[in-house]
């Protein structure tokens, strides 16, 4: 199986060769990787996808359908707007400042092409 580790935005570019090439790195890092925020994450199954994410990358089949869901959800976005020129209607307003950290959130995972992209 694939995994997608580091990347050219991930901190300690040479951890993530130490895991990728030595299973006593990997073991580790991945002791320190579970941490004291995952561990308090409430929901079990939100925080086994974290401590797996963490401590073994992601899946390459698991960032496809991730990529796919975010894809949708900017569709969705985006025909919202073809009838106003913010979320809520003619005005700026909470709706727009509340997806100002998603769109962050893309830019840092390098993913903002997907809004990029899009004429507006």
């Amino acid at each position: 199986m694939d995994q997608v580790r580091g990347g050219s935005g991930e901190r300690g570019g040479e951890a993530a060769v130490l895991r990728q090439e030595h299973p006593a790195g990997a073991a580790a890092h991945a002791a320190r990787r579970s941490s004291p925020e995952i561990e308090r994450i409430p929901d079990p199954h939100i925080r086994a996808r974290w401590r797996k994410a963490a401590t073994g990358g992601i899946a390459a089949d698991d960032l496809k359908r991730s990529i796919a869901r975010l894809t949708e959800m900017v569709e969705r976005m985006d025909r919202a707007l073809q009838d106003a020129p913010w979320r809520a209607g003619e005005e700026y307003s909470l709706a727009d400042i509340d997806i100002a950290p998603f769109v962050q959130r893309l830019v840092r995972i390098d993913l903002f092409g997907l809004v990029a992209a899009r004429p507006g």
